[in-house]
């Protein structure tokens, strides 16, 4: 989590405790006082971008190990979001359509069965000229 400022003194009468022990509880790392407006342009004009968070060895516990960076880059992302096999909605319907997964949204494939269309979902690297 990233934001501009972060309100040490948490005052909502029904809270039972504050951001910053709910993110320690989670094991999510959070940090403030970061200019958010020119974080959101760079991204937007740069698209994402590859980053680590480190901080100086005084705010390092000693029992706690620093993390490497890894570059997601190295990962094939679409084959971890992708379906493993083909898969069949709203079969018998009257428009057919093949969709290849990269990370198809649930939506997209609800709303074509919606219209009328018998979807078939294949994996990323699925063999298409097979079909």
């Amino acid at each position: 989590v990233i934001v501009a400022d972060y309100s040490h003194h948490h005052s909502h009468w029904t809270s039972r405790r504050s951001l910053s022990q709910w993110l320690m509880e989670q094991r999510v790392p959070g940090l403030y006082g970061v200019d958010t407006r020119l974080l959101t342009k760079k991204i937007r004009e740069k698209g994402a971008l590859k980053a680590k968070i480190e901080f100086e060895p005084s705010y390092i516990r000693a029992d706690e190990e620093t993390i490497p960076f890894k570059d997601i880059n190295d990962d094939n992302l679409v084959k971890s979001v992708s379906v493993a096999e083909p898969i069949t909605y709203g079969a018998g319907n009257k428009h057919r359509v093949l969709a290849i997964d990269c990370g198809i949204k649930a939506n997209i494939i609800r709303e074509l069965v919606n219209r009328d269309c018998e979807v078939h979902l294949v994996p990323w690297d699925y063999d298409v000229a097979s079909t």
